[in-house]
């Protein structure tokens, strides 16, 4: 689907490739659409393989689902080779295991053990993962040590070179054996050859990656199976936590039909419809650093009356510093739909409005996560969606981005308290994706169905643009008037802040970043905010952060004039007050438990003197 953009009100057709689409290699449109099943003697199998049959059926109407048996598997594998496997001296599982690999090396396709349960349409999720034309679900290394994949779920192209090695390193394990007494021999095996093969490690290591573990990944130990299902666990069958769960065939005895096992029985084999819904969507999806803050705070502050006018801004579950609708990042970040479902469920008489920059800040993730990507589009289909996007001069944009990456929480996943110097911020990938704004909100738009992209200049008066969009243009003036909100670090004190940031400061790094605010008009100010009482105390931290601190301030190293005068007041005031106090055990009683009291102080300064300002 093509969206429309309009920039600065002119309609235009935004082109190009859609990263979600370039997501899917041509490797997957040559996976064989065949689902392999193996039990010994069908006729003797329990109703959970039964059961899991028809998942896979019910939920995959245009997939061939084979099950097989000891009767009629050597149709599909080489005689010679069900002889070699029927001769082990090794339990069925462990026979399976080769069989398995069999019917993907030479006919490729999905194998699904018999107590695996389909939760979601392969096609809707599996393509993204099959750029190697290889797949498995991963397991925690430290969680698992030895065991870095799961083989009850795995799909294969034929010819896979990743596929082929896959199948080699587990016929070499039997080349000197007839048996083990390693439950986990493939596993082990797979590790091994992610360790001694570089090449097998680098291919492997760009397969996406999908976790095993979820709330469903129920082995013989677990006897809340035969317990009734929980209400959490009935939200959780209604919006599924992964695409495959895993149950076992041992507690077949102790499952009633009122058991958790009956619960996802009836979910997994009842189709995967996207439920019905109806409404309109305004998504304000950032960018980040472009007024987002400013234009939640306004929306929350403005939500009675924008419902008067029939537009719902809704409070969020999130906790948050702004009013923004954390819980669609939640979601594939975190795989928390749960949250975001219940935030859809509004009423569909009004226009619902959605606010987060997170959209376009962790589009990066997204786009790398294609269960994650199935999920948030079948959130959000049935919806008339328009997305609305704020911009700014390129320029600008990456010195105050930089600034507030620099200045975030320290998370080198999403580059949050980054140590990089701006330029080489400005080559990362994650920077990169966010500049090309054209091909971005394209593909944001086909990820979420949108047929309106709606982009403002924040040079221009946005405020109006936005307001109209909306449906509320009698407010711009409201909007334009609201008080500016996340003022940043100035370009000295943010290079300050990054250079404490590789010092590896911690504890004490909340407070720097108070008093290289202050000083982000003047070094003055800091003296003078801290005269007014609005400084944090450094009194609230613990010993070890404060002095810790103390040792950084004396290694920051300012290159220029703003940074040399911008460090002198810090180093004068808040050196000061880190000396002012002896700083032993018995001065600070509360020295563990200080941050809150510390961003609270924060947080009353900094309203205070926004509203002195202001």
């Amino acid at each position: 689907m093509k969206a429309t953009v309009r920039l600065n009100s002119t309609r235009t057709t935004l082109g190009g490739v859609s990263a979600l689409g370039a997501i899917n290699s041509s490797n997957s449109s040559s996976l064989p659409k065949t689902v392999w099943m193996f039990w010994h003697n069908w006729a003797e199998a329990p109703e959970v393989a039964h059961k899991s049959i028809e998942s896979w059926r019910i939920n995959n109407p245009g997939w061939n689902v084979r099950p097989l048996s000891w009767r009629d598997v050597d149709g599909f594998v080489n005689p010679e080779t069900i002889a070699q496997i029927k001769s082990l001296d090794v339990p069925i599982q462990h026979k399976s295991d080769l069989i398995r690999l069999e019917l993907l090396r030479r006919h490729g396709g999905v194998w699904a053990d018999a107590t695996s349960f389909c939760a979601w349409p392969l096609d809707e999720w599996l393509p993204g993962y099959l750029s190697e034309g290889f797949f498995a679900f991963s397991r925690d290394a430290k969680a698992t040590p030895g065991r870095p994949i799961a083989n009850w779920f795995m799909a294969g192209v034929p010819g896979s070179w990743l596929l082929g090695e896959v199948c080699d390193a587990a016929w070499a394990y039997w080349d000197q054996r007839q048996s083990t007494d390693n439950y986990f021999w493939f596993h082990e095996v797979f590790a091994e050859t992610l360790s001694r093969d570089a090449r097998f490690r680098t291919v492997w290591e760009q397969v996406p990656k999908l976790s095993c573990m979820h709330p469903f990944h129920l082995g013989p130990d677990a006897t809340v199976l035969s317990q009734p299902p929980t209400e959490l666990h009935r939200r959780l069958l209604a919006v599924p936590p992964a695409p495959v769960y895993k149950l076992t065939h041992k507690l077949q005895d102790a499952c009633g039909p009122e058991s958790l096992r009956s619960a996802i029985f009836s979910a997994t084999t009842t189709p995967a419809k996207a439920r019905p819904r109806s409404g309109n969507v305004i998504l304000h999806g950032g960018l980040p650093k472009c007024a987002s803050t400013t234009l939640q705070f306004w929306a929350g502050a403005h939500r009675e009356t924008l419902l008067s006018h029939g537009i719902n801004y809704p409070t969020s579950t999130v906790n948050t510093h702004a009013p923004k609708h954390q819980e669609i990042v939640r979601a594939f970040i975190d795989n928390e739909f749960d949250p975001l479902d219940a935030l859809l469920k509004q009423d569909p008489a009004t226009t619902l409005f959605l606010s987060t920059e997170g959209l376009a800040n962790h589009f990066f993730d997204l786009e790398r996560n294609p269960w994650a990507t199935a999920r948030l589009r079948a959130a959000f289909a049935g919806r008339r969606i328009t997305l609305v996007m704020i911009r700014r001069n390129r320029d600008a944009w990456l010195r105050s981005y930089h600034q507030q990456q620099v200045s975030n929480p320290p998370n080198d996943n999403y580059l949050h308290g980054t140590t990089l110097r701006f330029d080489e911020f400005v080559q990362h990938p994650r920077v990169q994706r966010l500049l090309d704004t054209d091909k971005l909100f394209a593909d944001m738009a086909e990820l979420y169905q949108a047929e309106d992209v709606l982009v403002a200049d924040l040079e221009g008066d946005w405020a109006a643009q936005v307001t109209d969009w909306i449906g509320v243009p009698q407010l711009a003036d409201s909007l334009r008037s609201f008080p500016s909100q996340n003022q940043g670090l100035s370009v000295a004190g943010t290079e300050m802040l990054r250079q404490a940031n590789a010092l590896n400061l911690k504890d004490g790094r909340r407070l720097l970043r108070w008093y290289l605010w202050a000083g982000r008009n003047s070094p003055d100010d800091i003296a003078k905010l801290v005269e007014d009482g609005h400084a944090p105390q450094p009194s609230d931290y613990p010993i070890a952060a404060r002095n810790k601190l103390r040792e950084v301030l004396g290694e920051l190293n300012p290159t220029n004039k703003a940074e040399t005068e911008l460090l002198a007041a810090v180093k004068q005031t808040l050196g000061e007050a880190l000396t002012s106090r002896p700083v032993t055990a018995a001065s600070s009683p509360d020295d563990t438990c200080g941050r809150g009291a510390t961003f609270r102080a924060m947080s009353r300064g900094l309203l205070k003197t926004l509203l002195r300002r202001n």
